[in-house]
């Protein structure tokens, strides 16, 4: 227990001071440790005085001690405070410190992710400083380029690259710095030489104050696709160029949303309509169909719509009001879930082998009848011989002769004349001109007609002429002769047919007259046709074919002139056609 009070009884000498009595009570304490206590006397022998002093001495003492234990008080106090303050202080700073630690630790953590995820990425991420000196260059620019991160740092960027820019690096600088980012392709080459092109972006890394410090350049390897896309590009263009120049025109649109993706130029071609009418409008191609085919449209288009397909023939009134006919063929473009996208088709203007094919079939149709006909005749006469009816009946059996050889001859000359026909228009006739006197070629002519025109009495009046053409002899022989057969088959007897040979500045003109029956107006075109003839009778009563004037009209046509008629009814006819004259050059 820590004492409080000292009890002191002592019997001072007479004469001994406060101090030496202090003194006293000093040395008297045991290591000095009671000194300090209050003291209280309980006897000791001084005289008054000495008491008295000694009193005042021991109250000023006490006062003063008692003054120090306050003042001692008052500074361990502020001490005190001044100790829970600074220990407040401290453990906030600590506390600080600690929280920042735990943040630095977490932000480092966080940087190290990102830095793990820089390298994960396949692009090349770089960071350069605004000379172009690298600081960073992840795991993607390593594959990328094949320089490693050891290699590459430090490295001026565009020169270890050796950048090809698509603009002046300056104007991308200015646009970097006003934008605060900049994207293009540049090309760059690798460490193996090989040349790359990248998609590249780049973005301006600023300090505190906003001033530019780094650059930010993420690059992403577009080789390959570019080179997918200048093939693409490249194919596109042959396409282009293919639809653009033959007469079939390519289409392309989307049916859902009603829309023209693509049309070729053919299109103005063929409809004399502008393509741009379509990209406005898809279905202004209607407007075009006949009335009579549109319920036909209508049906496919319901069909296409569904299943991207379509195969059609239609009329189309043109601006010009000629009427063509269009084959119309769509195709599905699908996606990858099998879905139809888009449509797309080849419009071709049939109009000339549907007129071949209309040809065709009334040529079928002729033939087989006018074959038909003598093959009955002639299949008949051979009947009635074969039943023996006419055995005792000379007279009828001789014409029943006469009626199958008259039949058989009729059946070769139009077998004949269908082969040369078609010889000649399918252009399986090869015509070698040469230089032939019109004369020669006339003469020729009218000697071998002379047997049929004799019985007749009908004579050939041929003006002398001088003129050369360039032509196949045989071939224009062939047509002079049908157009004499028939000027004589029509003429009558004791007549006369006139033949007159002019030669202009560039051509040579033939004109054959007689003195027949004539031919109606409206017949005049009409006669040149297959099986064509102004009276249907005529072809047996006159036996001819219905082709001589087609031949020759095909002839005539493939040695580059013209061939037409002029007749006036109950007067006569003049047929006339034109021949090239020799070339220059063979003259």
């Amino acid at each position: 227990m820590k004492p409080n009070l000292r009890l002191w009884d002592y019997d001072a000498p007479i004469g001994s001071t406060a101090i030496a009595l202090l003194l006293l009570l000093w040395l008297d304490s045991p290591q000095n440790i009671w000194c300090l206590l209050p003291c209280l006397f309980i006897s000791f022998s001084l005289n008054i005085l000495a008491q008295v002093v000694l009193f005042q001495q021991l109250k000023t003492e006490l006062i003063e001690r008692k003054q120090m234990e306050t003042t001692l008080k008052y500074a361990k106090e502020e001490l005190e405070n001044r100790v829970a303050e600074r220990t407040a202080q401290l453990l906030e700073v600590n506390n600080y410190l600690i929280e920042t630690v735990i943040e630095q630790q977490k932000n480092q953590h966080i940087l190290l992710e990102q830095a793990q995820l820089l390298d994960l990425a396949h692009d090349s991420i770089i960071t350069r400083d605004l000379n172009g000196v690298i600081s960073l260059w992840n795991k993607g620019a390593e594959c990328m380029y094949g320089w490693t991160q050891a290699e590459a740092l430090g490295q001026i960027l565009h020169t270890l690259l050796k950048t090809e820019f698509t603009q002046p690096l300056r104007e991308i600088e200015i646009e970097l710095l006003a934008k605060g980012y900049w994207e293009g392709e540049l090309t760059h080459v690798r460490r193996d030489a090989q040349l790359i092109h990248v998609a590249s972006r780049w973005v301006i890394q600023k300090n505190s104050i906003g001033k530019p410090v780094k650059v930010l350049e993420i690059n992403n390897d577009i080789t390959e696709s570019k080179r997918m896309k200048d093939a693409l590009r490249v194919s596109e263009e042959r396409f282009r160029q293919i639809a653009e120049n033959i007469q079939t025109v390519f289409w392309m649109v989307d049916i859902q949303n009603q829309q023209t993706l693509y049309v070729s130029k053919a299109y103005e071609t063929i409809w004399q309509r502008s393509c741009e009418s379509l990209y406005q409008n898809l279905s202004d191609w209607l407007e075009s169909i006949h009335p009579d085919d549109r319920h036909h449209i209508d049906t496919a288009y319901t069909v296409m719509s569904t299943t991207g397909k379509s195969d059609i023939k239609y009329r189309i009134y043109r601006p010009d009001g000629s009427i063509r006919w269009i084959r119309d063929r769509a195709f599905p473009i699908k996606n990858e879930l099998g879905q139809l996208v888009q449509t797309a088709g080849i419009s071709e203007d049939i109009t000339e082998l549907q007129k071949i094919d209309e040809m065709k079939n009334e040529f079928i149709s002729i033939v087989s009848h006018e074959l038909r006909t003598p093959l009955t005749a002639i299949q008949a006469a051979l009947g009635l011989l074969q039943s023996g009816i006419y055995d005792q009946k000379p007279d009828k059996f001789k014409r029943m002769i006469e009626i199958a050889s008259l039949d058989s001859d009729r059946l070769v000359r139009l077998v004949n004349d269908i082969l040369d026909l078609e010889r000649l228009e399918s252009g399986r006739a090869i015509l070698e001109k040469i230089i032939y006197p019109a004369t020669d070629l006339i003469q020729q002519a009218v000697t071998g007609v002379k047997a049929i025109a004799k019985p007749q009495d009908i004579h050939f009046h041929i003006h002398p002429t001088d003129a050369l053409v360039w032509v196949e002899p045989d071939a224009i022989l062939q047509t002079l002769t049908n157009l004499f057969s028939n000027a004589i088959k029509f003429s009558p007897a004791n007549s006369s047919i006139t033949v007159i040979v002019k030669q202009q500045s560039d051509y040579v003109l033939f004109q054959i007259t007689d003195q027949g029956r004539g031919i109606p107006a409206d017949k005049l075109e009409f006669i040149f046709g297959r099986f064509q003839q102004v009276d249907a009778t005529d072809s047996r009563s006159k036996g001819g074919t219905g082709l001589g004037l087609a031949i020759c009209r095909s002839i005539i046509e493939q040695h580059g002139g013209q061939i037409w008629a002029e007749s006036i009814v109950g007067v006569g006819s003049t047929f006339f056609f034109t021949l090239p004259l020799p070339p220059k050059e063979i003259k």
